[in-house]
């Protein structure tokens, strides 16, 4: 039975939308989120700076528990692109990111096992906000950048590196979360 309703849907289907439409929408029930946050402390800066990297502590994807629960595998992976990536001030309660100028985040992982994150081939921007407001408030929404970035997912550990520029000092330490969301598309096992 639930296979003649799924045939008479697909076929009531192909009298609304294209094909390319079908298997867009086919294609939400092979997706699923992966979500990671990392936190970091920005120091106190009395000076401000055009140029700032700081990068984070690697973080654990556990990205094959995270397959196996949506009933896939690594091999069954065919794209991983970031969804959303945002940074939230979580102390002190008056942080808001106005002193910064713009924001790039890349994500660095250990694609070659030997270590050591060696080459930019190991570093790859995800996300930018090239102009930020001066009205900006204690988040701070992100733009995805297109790709595909299954190759750090599929990695033990992955590293979120942030660089900067600042317009003015800050005078306290912020600690800030950054929160990133990956939306993983997969064949499931079985189908």
């Amino acid at each position: 039975m639930k296979k003649i309703i799924t045939l008479a849907f697909i076929a009531c289907s192909f009298a609304f939308y294209s094909c390319e439409d079908i298997v867009d929408e086919l294609d939400k029930f092979t997706e699923f989120e992966l979500a990671f946050t990392e936190e970091f402390t920005y120091p106190a800066a009395p000076l401000f700076a055009d140029s700032i990297r700081f990068d984070g502590p690697p973080t654990s994807t556990n990205s094959d528990s995270t397959f196996k629960t949506n009933n896939t595998q690594r091999e069954l992976v065919e794209k991983v692109e970031v969804k959303n990536l945002d940074l939230v001030i979580t102390a002190p309660d008056s942080g808001n990111f106005q002193f910064m100028d713009y924001i790039r985040v890349f994500i660095m992982a250990d694609l070659n096992g030997d270590g050591f994150i060696t080459d930019e081939t190991e570093r790859i921007e995800v996300a930018n906000k090239l102009v930020i407001p001066s009205t900006i408030g204690k988040e701070l929404i992100l733009d995805p950048i297109p790709g595909d970035f299954k190759l750090f997912v599929f990695s033990e550990e992955i590293s979120l590196s942030l660089q900067y520029g600042t317009n003015k000092p800050t005078t306290f330490p912020l600690d800030i979360d950054v929160n990133v969301e990956f939306t993983v598309n997969a064949k499931v096992l079985g189908v």
